[in-house]
């Protein structure tokens, strides 16, 4: 073996396996409410089953016949291992032999009952081989395949046992069937526990039915026994799979929590997003401090991108407008969380502005700025029914609005306004006392303004009390007179110049004209400065005079 023939195997070898993520209930529910089953038309499902295994044959050319005759093929390891829709042919092939069971089920011919129960015992021993080869292949499948494939294969046999009427085994299967999914139920998002807590609600009557002919049978506290020990190894590895699930859901983050509330997260972008603020809250303290405002300002952007997106699927959801009005989607529970991400980030790169602030008209007006957001979410929150985390925002929205108005205060008295500056502490100290925080943040800001309005408030109200002295005795003079009429006197107290200047007559152009002229002034004659005009006559030759006489040399 040459060395770039070991470096090529090293590669494979690195190179991680891609699992298989094959949600069996919720593709099957699916298929049969939209294939038949929705009005129990098992004829129509066990075809539609028939035509998917074929189109799966044809796709991976795993054909089970030669030109003249038929030759079954089962599925094996080495062939599992290479395609997923291998292991969609053998469910399907399940799927097929029962529907085909529960067809017959309603013909009362004796025929009919021994096809019937043929058809159910072909699939109860399909799903044992189905199990035997998801545990030959447990290391490519995740998790959440691995126990969905083993609650179906469970829920096959136990209808196989019930037709059989052993009930111990049948006991035993449909117990762990619904042990299955209601651990499926409470460790996935709402959406999709819903569908694993209502197949569970199903096994429910045959549960019962099985436990009462335990109950009936001679040797039942043997048979309590054995489910009881049964039960537990099914506990016990059911709860090691659901470890792992966990795991995997939160490295992936196909489902994120949030205040107690479970959110699936299926759009590829806000899955990125959510794992680069994850990193980015991780590596916060190592980030430089110059550096750290540039990188809140990028997962601002980040968390603009994900609101579009998971804004977008909402508008394409036809149900999302019914829905929202009952505050039940978990789309929107996933789009009031980007919501809450993006404000956490907005609140974080406010502190560091304020950190950094230096006069006090900024420091105000960030935090007018962050009482605004706080305002914009807490509205979202009364839209979105989640008035719990509304109420607990409205009340940290406080210690903000107090900082905001502790640094007004300090404004005004900057300025000389003392009577605004004092309204202004007492509104601070009045909010401070309806705050109650409960982020670390929010509680470290209350602290650090409730100490400074204490010690501000008893400046202020010294200032109003006692009038601040001058130093020097004013001059009555210099205020009267500008320093135009003293430059011979120094002083700070007289003005530069008069303002405004007093008012002074001017030469202008006249606004109206007298046309009567002759009643005020009289005309100089100027006949003398005009030239005189010649005669008409003199002006002309003997040619003029002639034809003036003649008539064409008149004008």
């Amino acid at each position: 073996m040459t060395a770039e023939e070991a470096q090529v195997v090293e590669n494979e070898e690195v190179e991680e396996i891609q699992l298989y993520n094959i949600p069996v209930l919720q593709m099957l529910k699916s298929a049969q409410q939209e294939h038949g089953l929705r009005h129990r038309d098992y004829q129509r499902y066990r075809r539609y089953c028939n035509n998917r295994c074929r189109r799966i044959r044809k796709f991976l050319k795993f054909r089970q016949g030669e030109k003249k005759r038929v030759v079954p093929r089962k599925v094996t390891e080495y062939e599992a291992k290479q395609n997923a829709l291998f292991v969609h042919l053998c469910i399907m092939g399940i799927e097929q032999d029962w529907a085909y069971s529960m067809e017959l089920k309603h013909d009362d011919g004796p025929r009919s009952r021994h096809h019937m129960r043929n058809k159910l015992r072909k699939a109860s021993r399909k799903a044992s081989e189905l199990t035997a080869l998801l545990e030959s292949i447990a290391d490519q499948c995740d998790s959440r395949t691995t126990l969905e494939v083993e609650a179906y294969c469970a829920f096959i046999t136990a209808s196989w046992a019930f037709e059989q009427q052993d009930w111990p085994v049948c006991f035993a299967k449909f117990k762990s069937t619904q042990t299955i999914y209601n651990s499926l139920a409470g460790t996935l998002a709402a959406d999709e526990a819903e569908i694993y807590s209502k197949a569970s609600q199903e096994i429910e009557p045959s549960l019962r039915y099985c436990q009462y002919n335990l109950n009936e049978s001679s040797d039942g506290a043997s048979m309590q026994d054995f489910i009881g020990k049964g039960n537990q190894l099914i506990d016990g590895k059911v709860s090691e799979h659901l470890a792992k699930l966990k795991i995997e859901e939160s490295e992936n983050l196909n489902v994120t929590e949030w205040r107690g509330r479970k959110i699936a997260v299926k759009n590829e972008s806000v899955r990125v997003f959510l794992l680069n603020y994850r990193q980015f809250m991780d590596n916060i303290v190592d980030i430089a401090a110059d550096e750290l405002q540039e990188k809140y300002v990028e997962m601002l952007m980040e968390a603009g991108e994900a609101i579009d997106a998971v804004k977008g699927e909402l508008r394409l959801d036809p149900t999302h407008r019914t829905v929202i009005e009952k505050g039940q989607t978990p789309q929107n529970d996933l789009y009031l969380y980007l919501h809450h991400i993006k404000l956490e980030i907005t609140l974080g790169r406010y502190g560091i502005i304020a950190a950094n602030a230096e006069k006090m008209n900024e420091m105000s007006r960030v935090y007018e700025q962050t009482v605004q957001y706080l305002s914009e979410f807490i509205k979202k929150c009364y839209e979105a029914d989640n008035s719990e985390l509304g109420d607990e925002l409205d009340s940290e929205k406080n210690s903000y609005l107090a900082a905001c108005r502790y640094y007004q205060s300090q404004q005004a008295h900057e300025t000389g306004k003392l009577k605004e500056a004092g309204a202004l502490i007492l509104k601070a100290r009045q909010l401070l006392e309806k705050s109650e925080p409960k982020r670390e943040t929010t509680k470290t800001l209350h602290s650090t303004i409730s100490s400074q309005v204490q010690s501000s408030s008893s400046s202020i109200q010294a200032a109003l009390v006692l009038p601040a002295t001058q130093s020097t005795k004013k001059d009555s003079t210099f205020d009267k007179e500008n320093v135009l009429k003293n430059l011979g006197d120094f002083g700070a107290q007289f003005g530069t110049f008069e303002f405004p200047p007093a008012l002074k007559p001017i030469p202008a152009k006249a606004t109206l004209f007298d046309i009567a002229g002759d009643k005020v002034f009289a005309f100089p004659n100027l006949e003398d400065k005009v030239e005189k005009k010649q005669a008409a006559g003199d002006s002309k030759g003997i040619t003029g005079r002639l034809g003036g006489w003649l008539g064409w040399g008149a004008k």
